[in-house]
């Protein structure tokens, strides 16, 4: 690419973020509620903090005008587990009105291995985690994964 082919298309995109962050979500109409799922599948510090993340990066752009489910199944539902150091933050997001799902499938799993797991209390137990994520697409909700 030619340097001033390069400068071109690098103001483009500038102008183009600046113009989308200048947007004020929170003054959204109702009908433009938006719905998104974090689906945790898997373990990780880096994966557990980018799911908080994106759920309060979306609370504080959207405020009330955002419904956020997160659903944690496989081996991601350590993540719910009462005894890790998130507590506090899921909590804090429960607070906002995050919606938070654990995968009974997965915990009754874990129980006949020996290798039980205590939820946070707050955390909806559904019968199977990937049925509630694709419910919730169902419902038009839009879909992420750490």
């Amino acid at each position: 690419m030619m340097p001033t082919k390069k400068l071109l298309t690098s103001l483009l995109l500038l102008f183009t973020l600046q113009a989308y962050s200048s947007l004020n979500y929170a003054d959204a109409k109702p009908e433009n509620i938006l719905n998104v799922v974090i689906h945790v599948s898997h373990s990780g510090k880096r994966i557990y903090q980018a799911a908080l993340n994106y759920a309060r990066h979306i609370r504080n752009r959207y405020g009330d005008n955002a419904n956020i489910a997160i659903v944690a199944n496989g081996s991601g539902i350590g993540f719910l587990n009462s005894k890790n150091t998130y507590v506090n933050k899921i909590k804090g997001l429960l607070n906002t009105g995050v919606k938070f799902s654990a995968c009974n499938a997965t915990i009754q799993k874990l129980k006949t291995e020996k290798k039980p797991i205590p939820i946070i209390s707050g955390v909806e137990i559904v019968p199977a985690g990937i049925l509630k994520v694709l419910e919730l697409q169902q419902q038009g909700y839009l879909y992420l994964h750490p």
